[in-house]
């Protein structure tokens, strides 16, 4: 049998080999590579302790390495002893086949692209490789800032900040994803988005190589009817603290409230301005504000806050089933539990982690049990009827929302003194789901009470 028909074989193997067994010890040597690197930028630890993790890092690397190589040359030889045993020749005829012929080259291209072709795709939406992108971005926040300071070293010519930046905030399940892509969707501002990923902390650099034209809308996997593009904005920001910050303010079972350093809150003005240059007006949703507002306000008096409510058993009754959809989904996915810690979305789901604003003990610890979510509902909004009388925080109620967005949207603009170009607005579409909605008694009227208070500061 012909000479190049084997060589197609054996490419055909080989690639199939390289994918079946090479890809995982590429990607955790990849991995180790990048660990190294982060932990050799990391200033912040001692001078001892970097070094044990280097070594360890060091090692890591070097042992994926081997096995690497190891594999590629199983793959190599055994390719070479196909060629061998089927045309029954010795090493020097072997050697001496014309490999630069175009036969040998389309036969060669051949069997390695066949298996290409044909290899079923990665379930879910992201590939393998996507996946591998971001764990080596995300995870690596030493990494994270270089990124931020070549990001400021090239585009930020002048230090031209904007304080008046906009954060829509709230529980989770309050409505803000919609109220931040509706307020988005008219050009007034500038977020992130999607676009951004991964390279979260270098924004700038990244567009150069990385500006998506795909606006096919898909349901996010909360199952709300909610829907985005790869040129959605969407609630990013929060990286930038888990960076500057290092995961401080994440405990094993809480998120603690923290103050910014001035240069923390210098540092996150200018990584609006590289979002949002020239002056733009920045605007992200941040699930996560409550944890600094204080701080914030200490800072600057003047940015924007929308805060969403909801009535709250019904709030209560969402973020139990959100729970429950994302338990389902992070056991089946784990690479969505990844996701979720990276931007720190700890609202439901096996890394829930709730807002530690009190030293109260929790009386309702089960997140399986509505009483829990009315429990963490009431903790929340009670902690934010102390700035009730801050004039730069809206108020804005979810059903009011529903009901008469355009209404909503114009006052959301008058308020923050921005012309809105929008002339109407159709009603947004509740996902109507059975909910439970009974609950200890007690706790109950402890949350009416509070979301009277709060519909008492913007009627």
């Amino acid at each position: 049998m012909s000479h190049y028909f084997w060589v197609a074989t054996g490419s055909l193997l080989f690639t199939v080999g390289l994918i079946l067994t090479a890809k995982k010890p590429f990607f955790l040597m990849a991995m180790s590579t990048v660990r190294l690197l982060d932990m050799m930028l990391n200033t912040s630890i001692d001078e001892n302790e970097k070094t044990t993790h280097l070594i360890k890092r060091l090692s890591s690397l070097l042992l994926w390495l081997a096995v690497f190589l190891s594999t590629l040359g199983l793959l190599f030889f055994g390719f070479y002893g196909l060629l061998y045993v089927v045309n029954n020749s010795s090493l020097e005829e072997l050697y001496a086949q014309d490999y630069s012929s175009y036969k040998f080259i389309v036969a060669l291209s051949v069997g390695g692209g066949i298996p290409l072709l044909f290899w079923p795709k990665a379930q879910g939406d992201y590939s393998d490789w996507s996946k591998l992108f971001h764990r080596l971005i995300l995870d690596h926040y030493q990494v994270g800032k270089v990124l931020f300071s070549l990001d400021k070293a090239i585009f930020l010519k002048k230090n031209n900040l904007n304080p008046q930046f906009v954060i829509v905030s709230g529980l989770a399940r309050s409505g803000t994803t919609a109220l931040m892509q509706m307020l988005n969707d008219q050009d007034r501002f500038s977020s992130l988005s999607y676009a951004n990923m991964p390279m979260l902390m270098g924004t700038r650099i990244w567009k150069i190589f990385y500006s998506p034209k795909n606006t096919r809308l898909q349901e996010r996997h909360h199952k709300d009817q909610m829907k985005h593009s790869l040129n959605s904005a969407e609630a990013f920001d929060e990286y930038f603290f888990k960076v500057h910050l290092e995961d401080k303010y994440i405990s094993d079972g809480h998120l603690d409230l923290h103050d910014l350093s001035d240069d923390t809150y210098h540092q996150y003005l200018l990584y609006q301005n590289l979002v949002a240059p020239n002056r733009q007006t920045y605007l992200v949703k941040n699930n996560n504000l409550i944890l600094r507002y204080e701080s914030l306000r200490k800072h600057n008096k003047d940015f924007k806050v929308i805060l969403m409510y909801r009535e709250p058993m019904e709030h209560a009754s969402s973020l139990l089933q959100q729970h429950k959809n994302f338990l389902t989904l992070q056991k089946k996915e784990p690479f969505a539990l990844e996701y979720m810690d990276w931007l720190g979305h700890h609202e439901f789901g096996l890394h829930h982690k709730p807002f530690r604003l009190s030293k109260l003990e929790r009386k309702f610890a089960d997140p399986d049990t509505l009483e829990y979510w009315l429990a963490l509902w009431v903790e929340y909004y009670s902690y934010l009827l102390k700035f009730g009388d801050d004039q730069n925080l809206l108020f804005v109620h979810y059903q009011d929302f529903l009901e008469d967005t355009h209404k909503v949207e114009k006052t959301i603009f008058n308020w923050i003194g921005i012309e809105s170009r929008s002339k109407n607005r159709e009603k947004f579409l509740k996902n109507k789901q059975d909910m439970d909605l009974t609950a200890d008694v007690q706790l109950s009227e402890e949350a009416t009470e509070v979301y009277h208070l709060l519909r008492q500061i913007n009627p």
